[in-house]
This record gives structure tokens, C-alpha cells and sequence, in this order.
């Protein structure tokens, strides 16, 4: 069964120089919306049974590879420089998402005219358009993984365990069993019927299949909009792969490839849980 995975890499320059929002992933949904058309995927999409879907993933600016944003305690202000190349990265998973990114691409670009920023306009330099289907992700069979948080990531407890409390439960540890229930959680709410998986069995084994051996993690608070946002972390983190099951083994290795393209944890979609998994 087919479940595409389209992930784009959009450079730009901007004109003038211009400053931005500290969580810089507005820049890179302003300059998305006017490629795309409108912001609907942006917002989501209800599928027949009313439940909102969020099929696009939209990075902050980047800079050499390097995502821009401020935390608490940086008082210097974001700026873009004009004529400096920068990118942002964007993922839609799922046909109808798919096929209207793709869509948008074909008829919008090359912009004819400049694309607005705030107070300037940017141009389009390129777009790195890559497809995949859920089905055939998978990372190489490897003795480690290693997982770098790129940007503040949030890890929230699953919501059956919040009977008693009327507050989110946020881990600033990244536990194995969370992140592989971030991320079942999310492959599940937008791939087809049978390419579901057992998120509570798969994130279950990852806490023993996943092992902790070294790790380099700091708590940080995110500025969002002008004001403190959500506090998660930053740092990275290697795993030991101890191998129990071909079965679950081979569905974990495509969970971590699948955190590659679409992230971790609470408010990926603006930014949030980016990351870069990578086998040792």
C-alpha cells in the first residue's frame, strides 16, 4: 500500500536585512503559505470521522544547516541579512498533502515575482524535493543509534496515565519509551488503516531495546512569539541497539528514520523536536 512522504528543503535570500520573530519558523511558514497558496494544510486537515490531522512539518530558518532561534537568557535580536542563503525544511505526509504540495510546486514555481517577508521580499533559489513511502523507511541495521535534538524538544506522557492530574506530564529526559510513542502516535494519525502500528507494544520494547550508553542533554526554554514558550531540551543522545525481536527491531529502525523527516515530541509541526538520527 502506498503512503508517500514528500520532504522539501527551500533556500532563499532575502533583499534587505530583516528582523524576525525570535522562533523563527513564522519566516518559514510565511514564505511556505505564499508557495502553497493558502495556509489549510498549515492549519490541518479533518478526515470523514472529524479528528484534526497535521500532515505538514515546518522547520525554523537554518543557516548552514544550523536552525535559528532564541532561548531564555539570549538578548540578541533575530535577524536575516540580505543576500545570505538560508533554508528551511518542510514535510507532508500522506496522498492528499502530498499531492497538493507537489501540486503547488508545479504550478508556483519558479515565483515570477519575489515572495514577501515582513518588511522585505525574498527570492527562491532552490527547492530540494525528496519522496519516500512510509513502508520502505528503515535506518541500517546498526549496534547504536545516535539522536541529536536540533531544536527544543518536548516529550509529553501519554494521556492514559493523566487520569488523576489535570495537567500535561513534560520529560525533560529523552526516555526511549517516550519518543518511540511520540512518534508510533504520529505515524499512526496519518498512515492508512494497515500500516498502523502497536504504538504501546513498540514503545513498551524500545525501553529495552533502546539503551542509554552516553549522552550530552541541557534543559532550555524556548522564546515563542515574543514571550517564554514551552521548556524542553537540547543535546544528543546514543542508544545501544540490543536486539530482541526481527519484528519490532526492523518497526523501531523505521520510527527512528521516520523522526528524521517529521521530528519528536509536542508542536513539531511549527518547528519543535527537530532532529537528526543517525546509526553508529
Amino acid at each position: 500500500m502506498r503512503a508517500p512522504l514528500c520532504h522539501l528543503s527551500i533556500h532563499f535570500s532575502p533583499e534587505g536585512d530583516v528582523v524576525v520573530p525570535p522562533f523563527t519558523s513564522k519566516v518559514s511558514k510565511t514564505i511556505l503559505i505564499q508557495i502553497l497558496g493558502d495556509d489549510s494544510l498549515l492549519l490541518g486537515m479533518r478526515d470523514p470521522g472529524g479528528i484534526l490531522r497535521k500532515p505538514l512539518i515546518v522547520s525554523p530558518v537554518l543557516n548552514g544547516g544550523r536552525p535559528l532561534f532564541r532561548i531564555a537568557g539570549q538578548n540578541r535580536i533575530m535577524r536575516l541579512r540580505a543576500g545570505t542563503r538560508y533554508a528551511f525544511r518542510a514535510s507532508a505526509v500522506g496522498d492528499p498533502a502530498v499531492q497538493r504540495v507537489l501540486g503547488a510546486l508545479i504550478d508556483n514555481l519558479p515565483v515570477e515575482q519575489d515572495l514577501k517577508l515582513f518588511n522585505t521580499r525574498v527570492s527562491i533559489l532552490d527547492v530540494d524535493v525528496v519522496l519516500r513511502d512510509l513502508p520502505d523507511l528503515g535506518l541500517p541495521d546498526a549496534g547504536a543509534y545516535r539522536i541529536s535534538f536540533k531544536t527544543p524538544t518536548i516529550l509529553q506522557f501519554p494521556r492514559p496515565w493523566r487520569w488523576r492530574f489535570d495537567r500535561a506530564r513534560y520529560c525533560l529526559l529523552p526516555h526511549p519509551h517516550l519518543i518511540i510513542w511520540s512518534l508510533a502516535r504520529h505515524w499512526n494519525s496519518l498512515a492508512p488503516p494497515p500500516l498502523r502500528l502497536d504504538a504501546w507494544r513498540l514503545s513498551c520494547y524500545a525501553g529495552y531495546a533502546l539503551v542509554e550508553v552516553d549522552y550530552d542533554i541541557r534543559p532550555v526554554t524556548a522564546i515563542y512569539e515574543g514571550s517564554s514558550g514551552p521548556r524542553g531540551f537540547m543535546g544528543w543522545i546514543l542508544f545501544e541497539h540490543r536486539k530482541g525481536n526481527a519484528r519490532l527491531d526492523g518497526k523501531l529502525r523505521a520510527l527512528l528514520d521516520y523522526a528524521n523527516y517529521v521530528g519528536v515530541g509536542k508542536s513539531r509541526s511549527i518547528g519543535f523536536g527537530m532532529v537528526e538520527v543517525r546509526p553508529v
